[in-house]
């Protein structure tokens, strides 16, 4: 009989380069359904965060989305699988805009803008009014 060495994905210097198949194959959940302004379809997962820390990606906290990290399928959004219920809804909220900012700017706004200036006011809304129509408003069908 012949033994193979498993080998896991090493944690890269630069996050990009993380093997994120390898995760995709590992305890991703359909956590929400929806489409994006021009009709294509987005999908929210959730995602084991130790196995994301662990073999992926250190910092990994609550959510990622493509534009941030081209190793997350684009139209994919991941979630940490241990917030609230309703935290994920705002993290939801908070990673759409942020994607959308950033991958469909033709401004070319840095990340810093997409996400303090765009995606913290907007999970603000969603934190304090009607988060249901917040994400509807993003597409999701909810």
């Amino acid at each position: 009989m012949v033994y193979r060495k498993f080998t896991p994905p090493q944690l890269a210097e630069n996050p990009n380069n993380a093997n994120a198949k390898w995760l995709t194959n590992h305890r991703l959940s359909v956590y929400m359904i929806g489409a994006d302004p021009v009709g294509n379809t987005i999908i929210a997962y959730t995602v084991d965060v130790e196995l994301m820390q662990d073999n992926v990606w250190q910092d990994f906290e609550d959510g990622m989305n493509h534009s941030r990290a081209e190793w997350v399928p684009k139209n994919n959004y991941w979630l940490a699988n241990n917030l609230s219920p309703r935290q994920k809804m705002v993290t939801l909220v908070h990673e759409t805009k942020e994607d959308r900012v950033l991958g469909g700017s033709s401004t070319q706004k840095t990340y810093d803008d997409a996400h303090t200036y765009e995606a913290n006011p907007l999970e603000f809304e969603a934190r304090h009014g009607d988060t249901l129509k917040v994400l509807r408003d993003l597409g999701w069908r909810c």
